[in-house]
């Protein structure tokens, strides 16, 4: 009888063979709305299958629509989790952004994990001009995907 409710409880926390998987998903936040403010902090949040909360080998590429001014950014400017990203380089309005090196032994749990990525107003970034709906794409080896932010 003991065996069947650890295995009841096991099933509670992790869920069946038949439960739907959790889907990626990225939401992108602005420190201001306003339209053409200068400077703004962006924070995106990035949900994806992860092992051991390791957010991948990367890069990370973020893509700016082209009403956003995207000045020289360094890795000071970009944050991975609250810790300055080893190397951003930027090509037009795309910036890549580098990933730590993982651990040399990592665990072998794979499950969702939550990566914040932020750019800080020390960048210089400035919203569009023009207010809007805006898409800023978002690819890794991990994760693709079009958050949007709306600016008034």
């Amino acid at each position: 009888m003991r065996g069947i409710a650890v295995l009841a409880a096991v099933l509670a926390v992790t869920g069946t063979a038949g439960a739907q998987q959790l889907q990626p998903s990225a939401t992108i936040t602005a420190s201001t709305y306003k339209h053409a403010a200068k400077p703004v902090a962006l924070t995106y949040k990035l949900s994806y299958e992860m092992q051991c909360g390791n957010p991948g080998k990367g890069p990370l590429t973020l893509t700016f629509p082209a009403q956003v001014a995207v000045p020289r950014v360094s890795a000071a400017d970009v944050l991975l989790n609250g810790k300055s990203a080893p190397a951003v380089t930027r090509s037009g309005s795309t910036l890549v952004v580098s990933f730590p090196p993982p651990p040399t032994i990592m665990c072998d749990v794979i499950g969702m994990g939550t990566l914040t990525v932020t750019i800080t107003k020390t960048a210089g970034l400035a919203n569009p001009k023009k207010a809007g709906l805006y898409t800023f794409p978002v690819t890794s080896d991990k994760i693709s995907a079009m958050p949007k932010l709306r600016i008034g």
